[in-house]
């Protein structure tokens, strides 16, 4: 039955959008610099509005119910009027321990934030997760022991969620989460790529595999590096790495 209300979904949601590119058809063509009729004029551009004065390589994310999130490091900062103004967010006990580390937040349907990180510097990847903007935390401390780096977070759904994080340093080891959060599964280590540099994980609706791109070192004869992709199927712990 899922997998039926599934297809039909895909498929309305596939006829809406064939509906969608039948209605502009009979538009006019306009060209580059030819305005749109009767469209607004362009407001100005805003002032700058300062975030935090801690942190640095920020990622962004946007709530359903319209609350901004910027993680950057190991600080997490949060906006409930579209922007306008910010506040730092308490962490957990295990963030307050990090060390410019890398991190990577992902929010849920129902406005779970998923936080991931690892701690001390290089060490453990955690991930928390808040239903209350960070004012309570609950944490896997420990979803991949060791000496870890450069994690990501994907929540597709109320209770599942996918992780991934270089194990060793070296080694991408993908993850995934069926309770919201609670509990991690490995699913399967990538092999080949030695000191990967990753990307986002991202997953095409109606699909149930996860992809992550990531950039190859060059090879002979023209040792040009390549951005490929990962290709994570969590039902069977399969994965592959395809030309991006």
């Amino acid at each position: 039955m899922k997998i039926l209300l599934a297809g039909i979904f895909c498929a309305a949601a596939t006829a809406l959008l064939a509906a969608s590119l039948r209605s502009n058809e009979g538009s006019p063509a306009r060209t580059e610099n030819q305005p749109a009729q009767n469209s607004p004029a362009p407001a100005g551009a805003s002032a700058p509005v300062t975030v935090g004065t801690s942190g640095n390589e920020p990622l962004i994310a946007i709530a359903p119910d319209g609350t901004l999130y910027i993680s950057a490091l190991q600080y997490v900062y949060i906006s409930t009027n579209s922007g306008s103004s910010w506040s730092r967010a308490p962490l957990p006990i295990e963030a307050q321990t990090a060390l410019a580390t890398d991190s990577s937040i992902s929010i849920a349907p129902n406005n779970r934030l998923y936080y991931s990180f690892d701690y001390p510097y290089a060490g453990t990847t955690a991930v928390c997760t808040t239903d209350n903007r960070g004012a309570t935390w609950a944490c896997n401390p420990a979803v991949v022991p060791g000496g870890t780096d450069r994690m990501w977070v994907l929540a597709t759904t109320n209770n599942i969620a996918y992780e991934v994080t270089n194990e060793g340093l070296y080694e991408t080891t993908f993850l995934s989460s069926t309770d919201g959060g609670l509990t991690w599964i490995p699913r399967a280590i990538a092999s080949g790529l030695l000191e990967p540099q990753t990307g986002p994980l991202l997953q095409k609706p109606c699909s149930t595999k996860v992809l992550q791109p990531v950039k190859t070192f060059g090879t002979a004869p023209t040792d040009i590096p390549e951005v490929r992709l990962y290709v994570y199927d969590p039902e069977s712990g399969r994965h592959s790495l395809v030309q991006g």
